[in-house]
């Protein structure tokens, strides 16, 4: 399994695990990973996942210059399996054609300026639903 399915199917547990349901779409298109329902509000968010890139010096760096499409996705999760942590962005936050940055390389921290969208393995979906609440 590549690793990017495999981080696609992590997030999908942890919602799963909260009793959230959670949708796959059989084609990857629009830029959608995932589709999550809320339980309490049956709201629905569509979810774009990504992981750290293997090549990349810092596990926490996503490069997005060769996207130039408007995104399709509510959130973007990006999650560093190597530290446990990771990042949601709301899709005002990313840009196309951009390079984000998320994680210190020396510290192996999320960067001061992510750090309201941080969150670890054990806090994923509430810090999520807290997220979506406040941006609505």
């Amino acid at each position: 399994m590549n690793a990017g399915k495999a981080t696609e199917l992590q997030v999908a547990t942890w919602f799963l695990e909260a009793e959230w349901n959670v949708y796959l779409p059989l084609v990857d298109s629009d830029q959608i990973d995932l589709v999550v329902v809320d339980p309490k509000t049956k709201r629905l968010w569509s979810l774009q996942v990504k992981h750290s890139e293997r090549q990349s010096r810092n596990p926490g760096f996503l490069d997005l210059r060769r996207r130039h499409s408007i995104l399709g996705f509510d959130y973007l999760v990006f999650y560093v399996p190597a530290i446990k942590r990771g990042v949601i962005l709301p899709r005002k936050r990313v840009k196309p054609g951009h390079v984000l940055v998320f994680v210190n390389p020396r510290t192996m921290t999320i960067k001061p300026a992510f750090s309201q969208y941080a969150f670890d393995h054990n806090n994923f979906v509430s810090k999520f639903a807290t997220m979506v609440t406040e941006h609505e």
